[in-house]
């Protein structure tokens, strides 16, 4: 067992590929290289210093590179101790921001505020960039993701559900905006007031009674104190903030996994046949 455990650190170059593995998993591609190259310096001056108190060339090399232990072990205090150079990620942290808001657009879109499409194509977007950019990030950012999930309790959570009015819950149909109801309501009002003549013109499903309904559903909705809002919003709420919390947690990490998975597997493994 110790033959092989120094097999695998016998060499300088093996030692110093195998920690530039382990800091690129870690961090990103300019603080890894910066610190292999300071790693590569005291490991240079440790040699050398070895080499004046008389050892050997072999014999300086091997100690010097086993005083760092393994390359992942190493990488793991240093993980430790710089825990700051991956707490956070502002690309992915204005991404996730703007995806969490443009989550929440759709149930605006009943009041006529904002294009079906335009909504549909910008969540895919938005997502397709945090997918891309999580890709592209070597080690997870729990800084990032934390931000992330207060920010979407805050917004999806609890602003959302105070600026919007759930109609289902008194007798209507689809959600509407708070600063769209009255224009709402005053719109369906002039629609029945129109003059007799003009009544042919309801579709059978538009017929005054539904128009009439939907009236009075909008204004016990706007009626309603706030705290009611929320009670009515709650399964709709929960479920806008787990497809959007989920998504970037996952969109996060799973390409943190696969992409160290691959580096592993790519790495040979020296000495398992020793």
């Amino acid at each position: 067992m110790s033959h092989k455990r120094a097999k695998r650190t016998i060499d300088r170059a093996t030692f110093l590929a195998d920690l530039h593995r382990e800091c690129t998993l870690r961090f990103e591609p300019e603080i890894a290289a910066e610190m292999v190259m300071e790693v590569e310096v005291h490991l240079n001056e440790s040699i050398q210093a070895r080499l004046e108190l008389g050892e050997a060339p072999a014999v300086a090399e091997i100690n010097a590179v086993t005083a760092f232990e393994s390359a992942t072990s190493f990488v793991d205090s240093m993980s430790r101790v710089h825990r700051d150079l991956m707490a956070h990620d502002r690309p992915l942290l204005l991404l996730g921001l703007a995806f969490i808001f443009w989550v929440g657009l759709p149930i605006h879109i009943a009041s006529g505020s904002m294009n079906y499409l335009l909504w549909m194509y910008g969540v895919l977007a938005l997502a397709g960039s945090v997918l891309f950019r999580s890709i592209l990030i070597c080690s997870p950012r729990w800084g990032t993701l934390r931000n992330l999930s207060i920010a979407g309790v805050v917004f999806l959570g609890v602003l959302l559900p105070s600026t919007v009015l759930n109609v289902w819950a008194y007798g209507g149909r689809g959600y509407v905006s708070v600063f769209g109801a009255r224009a709402l309501v005053d719109q369906q009002s002039q629609l029945l007031n129109r003059a007799p003549e003009s009544a042919s013109s309801f579709a059978p499903a538009t017929n005054p009674s539904d128009v009439q309904d939907e009236i009075d559903a909008t204004k016990r909705a706007m009626a309603a104190p706030l705290l009611e809002r929320f009670t009515t919003n709650a399964s709709q709420t929960l479920s806008i903030l787990g497809f959007c919390l989920g998504f970037i947690l996952v969109a996060h990490l799973l390409p943190v996994a696969i992409r160290r998975r691959w580096q592993q597997l790519r790495t040979p493994r020296r000495g398992s046949t020793a």
